[in-house]
């Protein structure tokens, strides 16, 4: 997996840029980002799903946060 260097801001990102974002982190399939979530503690799960959070609460349209409320509910559904 190759992280982006940036993360996009949430005012402006598209959905494809925020999934490109958070697939460059955990992968693009259910079970790379079962097994990158594994390998993080729960300080960086707990980042990341506070970035995938400022999608959903700030994304530019309703696209940008439906990709933000996937990467929230995936990665919270880790957590818990």
């Amino acid at each position: 997996m190759s992280e982006p260097a940036t993360r996009p801001l949430p005012a402006t990102a598209v959905a494809s840029e925020i999934h490109a974002y958070f697939e460059g982190k955990l992968g693009r399939t259910e079970d790379a980002a079962f097994n990158a979530m594994q390998s993080m503690d729960i300080t960086e799960l707990e980042t990341l799903q506070a970035e995938a959070e400022d999608f959903v609460a700030g994304g530019r349209d309703d696209d940008a946060q439906q990709a933000g409320l996937k990467w929230t509910t995936c990665i919270g559904r880790f957590i818990a």
